[in-house]
C-alpha cells in the first residue's frame, strides 16, 4: 500500500515506480505483487475507512515522505503502529531533510528511511536500497501474519507437544493445526507456504535443533514425482521456501538430503544425500523420525534416527560450502504431506 501525496503528475510517477519495483522484486520468488494508493480503490465507504482497512491488510507499505504532507505523516505513524518496521519503507529527497527544513519526525526515525536525489528514478543507490527493503519485507511476509504476539520461546528445554499447544510455535492460518494424544499436526499437502512451524518470532545463528516428527496424511502424489514428499528442519531460515534456508529433511523414498547453494546463493540441485539411506524395514508412514540439525561457524551436523535413537552425526565443514545463510528462523516444515510433532529441543551454541 503507497502513502503519497496525490495531487501533481509526480505523484503518479512515484506510485508507477514503486509499482514496478515491487513486482520486479516479487518476481524473484514466484510471487504476484501489486502497489496500490487510495485514491485508486474503487470503495463505496468514506475514503478514511478504505486508507485503514488497507494499511491493516497490507503485507508492506511504501511511504513518500518528501514535502511532510500533513495527511501522510499522519498515516505514517497509523502505519507504523499496524505493521513491524520492516515492513513500513520511508522514501524522502535528501534535501528534504535538512533540520530548518524537514527534520525526520523523532517517533519515525527507527524505521526504515532512504534518501534519494530529487529524481528517484535515476537515484540507482537509493533503488538498489529500495530493492533491498522490499526483499527483506516479502521475505518476512509470512511470518509476520503467523507470529502476531507471539511469545518468547523456551529455549535449552526439551518441549513435548503430546496432548498440548503452545502460542510461541507459529503456524500459518491456512494450515492443519491440531492437538493429539500423540502430538501436534500441522501442514497444508496441496500448499507449501502454508506448511511450516516457526519456533517463535526469533531468528538463531549457532543453534541445535532436535525434533521427534512422523509423516502424516494425506498425501499428495506428483505424476511422475512420487519420491517428492517430505518432512525435515530447516535453520537459519529467512523464507519458507527451500532456497532461503539450511533445510534437512527425510523423503517418502527412503533417502535424507539436504540442501546446498552456489556460490550466488542459488540452489543446487538435486538437493545432496546425507548419510545412508533409510533400510528398506523402515515402515515411512508409521515410524517417528529423530532428526537433529546443528549449525555453527565451523560446521553443520546432520543426525537422524528412528524411535528414540540418534545415529551418528554427518559433519559438513563451512570451508566446504559456497554459501552460508548468517542467521534465521527454526522451522518444520512438510511437503506435499502434513506433519505430527511430538517432541522438539531447541538450544543455542
Amino acid at each position: 500500500f503507497v502513502l503519497s501525496p496525490i495531487s501533481v503528475p509526480a505523484d503518479e510517477t512515484f506510485l508507477e515506480l514503486i509499482r514496478s519495483r515491487v513486482q520486479n522484486v516479487a518476481r524473484r520468488f514466484n510471487l504476484a505483487a501489486d502497489a496500490v494508493r487510495v485514491d485508486k480503490i474503487v470503495s463505496a465507504g468514506s475514503i478514511h475507512q478504505s486508507i485503514w482497512e488497507n494499511m491493516r491488510d497490507a503485507d508492506i507499505i511504501v511511504c513518500n515522505l518528501t514535502g511532510h504532507n500533513p495527511n501522510v505523516i499522519y498515516e505514517l505513524g497509523v502505519a507504523a503502529a499496524y505493521l513491524p518496521r520492516n515492513q513500513v519503507i520511508v522514501l524522502q529527497e535528501r534535501e528534504d531533510i535538512q533540520p530548518a527544513k524537514h527534520p525526520i519526525p523523532f517517533n519515525l526515525k527507527p524505521l526504515q528511511v532512504i534518501t534519494h536525489g530529487p529524481d528517484l528514478a535515476s537515484s540507482a543507490e537509493a533503488l538498489h536500497l529500495l530493492d533491498r527493503a522490499l526483499e527483506v519485507a516479502i521475505l518476512r511476509i509470512p511470518f509476520a501474519r503467523a507470529c502476531v504476539d507471539a511469545p518468547p520461546p523456551p529455549i535449552g528445554q526439551e518441549i513435548s507437544l503430546r496432548g498440548t499447544d503452545f502460542p510461541w510455535l507459529c503456524i500459518p492460518h491456512l494450515s492443519h493445526r491440531r492437538v493429539t494424544p500423540d502430538g501436534l499436526e500441522f501442514g497444508a499437502p496441496r500448499y507449501f507456504g502454508a506448511s511450516w512451524a516457526s519456533y517463535g518470532d526469533c531468528d538463531f545463528r549457532n543453534v541445535r535443533v532436535t525434533a521427534q516428527i512422523r509423516f502424516l496424511g494425506p498425501f499428495i502424489v506428483l505424476p511422475g514425482h512420487p519420491s517428492q514428499t517430505w518432512i525435515g528442519i530447516a535453520v537459519r531460515a529467512s523464507h519458507y521456501y527451500a532456497n532461503a534456508s539450511h533445510l534437512y529433511y527425510v523423503r517418502m523414498d527412503r533417502t535424507v538430503r539436504r540442501t546446498e547453494f552456489n556460490g550466488d546463493g542459488t540452489k543446487r540441485d538435486p538437493d545432496p544425500e546425507v548419510g545412508n539411506v533409510l533400510d528398506s524395514s523402515v515402515d515411512m508412514y508409521n515410524t517417528w523420525f529423530n532428526l537433529s540439525v546443528e549449525a555453527g561457524d565451523d560446521a553443520f551436523s546432520y543426525r537422524i534416527g528412528t524411535d528414540s535413537k540418534l545415529g551418528e552425526p554427518v559433519r559438513i565443514p563451512v570451508t566446504s560450502l559456497d554459501h552460508v545463510f548468517p542467521t534465521g528462523r527454526v522451522l518444520i516444515q512438510s511437503y506435499n504431506c502434513r506433519v505430527i510433532l511430538r517432541s522438539i529441543h531447541v538450544e543455542e551454541l
